[in-house]
């Protein structure tokens, strides 16, 4: 099934549409699965930098997990703006994305736990070992490592989603939500390996499309 006849056929059936945007290996069941670089046969092929390939307000939801940061500001801004275009009054979006304000935190002596244990995981990751593990090393990979391309804090992530037609912006907890659909939907903790350093680097917003 071509991608375009999947997302036609995906459309036409789901009781919910739902849109797993930036999938890369995870597959949620019962959403629609799309990435720019396809894993599995079951993902749909959908360039984030583009208009989507979406009739307008044709979804209920739509999740995307680390996947915002690996794009320019213009092209996240303009993504979000799209986002609002295909879902339908009353749909809901949930970004999870680094945060930036946690960078304050590597860089702000003295370090606490969590921040501690987070420079551990990220020099280790990175193949730094002994004298050479610091938190300017975990800094500087949040910021320009991974293909990462921009950074949100919560403030700056919940003025863009208002200025792109959103409403209520509401900062969430890894894997928690008061709505049903968008629960225990994060990966990334086991992409990493570590889910106590996902839950320190990650902010998690949901908003409304207005």
């Amino acid at each position: 099934m071509t991608g375009h006849a999947a997302i036609q056929h995906y459309l036409s059936t789901a009781e919910v549409p739902r849109l797993h945007l930036g999938c890369g290996p995870v597959l949620l069941e019962g959403w629609l699965n799309a990435d720019i670089a396809p894993a599995h046969a079951s993902v749909v092929a959908m360039d984030a930098t583009r208009p989507l390939p979406l009739p307008d307000g044709a979804l209920a939801r739509v999740f995307s997990e680390h996947m915002i940061e690996h794009l320019d500001l213009p092209s996240a801004v303009a993504l979000l703006g799209e986002l609002r275009r295909c879902l339908a009054p009353g749909g809901r979006v949930r970004i999870a994305t680094p945060d930036l304000r946690q960078i304050t935190r590597l860089v702000t002596p003295p370090l606490d736990a969590e921040a501690a244990h987070y420079v551990a995981v990220s020099c280790r990751a990175a193949g730094v070992t002994g004298a050479a593990v610091h938190p300017g090393i975990a800094a500087n990979l949040l910021i320009y490592g991974h293909g990462h391309r921009c950074l949100f804090d919560e403030s700056l992530l919940a003025a863009v989603l208002i200025d792109r037609g959103f409403v209520n912006p509401v900062r969430q907890s890894v894997s928690h939500s008061s709505d049903p659909w968008f629960r225990d939907l994060e990966h990334h903790g086991r992409v990493i390996g570590d889910d106590a350093a996902n839950r320190f680097e990650t902010l998690v917003m949901e908003a409304t499309r207005g």
